[in-house]
């Protein structure tokens, strides 16, 4: 490759690395933002807010929607984290 050619690729692939970045600090504040937005619901079915069998269900659906959006954000870090990290390899190829 020309070393204009690798320069323009370098220059390519830290934009990209840079809106990645970027990207990531967003996801990771949403997730933060909305990793416990359930959790007062939990707790306070666990604490018996509710009884009977319709408390019961709401507490485990409540549970249960908790640990997918815990696992869907998580998730979603880790597939950004990992896009930045192949970025910055391949960045690091090239030098």
């Amino acid at each position: 490759m020309a070393d204009g050619d690798l320069q323009a690729r370098k220059r390519e692939l830290q934009e990209k690395i840079d809106q990645a970045q970027g990207a990531l600090n967003r996801i990771q504040a949403l997730s933060d933002q909305y990793w416990g937005i359930l959790a007062s619901a939990c707790a306070a079915m666990n604490g018996g807010a509710w009884f009977g069998p319709k408390g019961q269900a709401f507490g485990s659906a409540a549970a249960a929607h908790q640990g997918e959006l815990q696992g869907a954000l998580s998730e979603a870090v880790e597939s950004a984290r990992r896009k930045v990290a192949a970025l910055r390899t391949e960045l690091s190829g090239l030098r």
